[in-house]
């Protein structure tokens, strides 16, 4: 079994989600991101968006998926792959803004950080996920 190593950005995250409609957790491969995520909304839904079949999810008609799933916390992986979903869910987060809603997952490109930043203003925290969160 993997055990968890709490690291400071385990408490900042758990503050902004109880917060924010989205938190954005950005970083490098493999540091943890989506393992991350998951601990903090076991009830989740998940969407890779590397896997062609999350992306048809949203492709046609986001905002019916996010409706389907308003109960619960959508995490959106891969985010920079798409990044015209951000238009869907400055409507959706309008007009509900509870905490803890939508987490999305990417690279720390400074394109993505600049896209998300404006396009999400007052609807989004960002935390940078710089080291791996497992050990022995």
């Amino acid at each position: 079994m993997v055990k968890f190593l709490k690291r400071s950005i385990f408490d900042r995250l758990q503050e902004l989600l109880g917060f924010f409609p989205i938190v954005g957790i950005v970083g490098a491969r493999q540091v943890g991101k989506t393992t991350l995520a998951k601990i903090f909304s076991e009830d989740s839904v998940y969407l890779d968006l590397e896997d062609d079949r999350d992306r048809a999810k949203l492709q046609n008609d986001p905002l019916y998926f996010f409706q389907q799933y308003s109960d619960r916390t959508v995490i959106l992986d891969e985010v920079q792959l798409m990044p015209e979903i951000s238009r869907a869910l400055r409507g959706v987060i309008d007009a509900d803004r509870r905490p803890g809603r939508f987490i999305l997952l990417g690279s720390a490109s400074p394109v993505l950080l600049k896209q998300t930043s404006e396009s999400l203003a007052g609807r989004i925290a960002t935390s940078n996920c710089a080291h791996s969160f497992w050990g022995n």
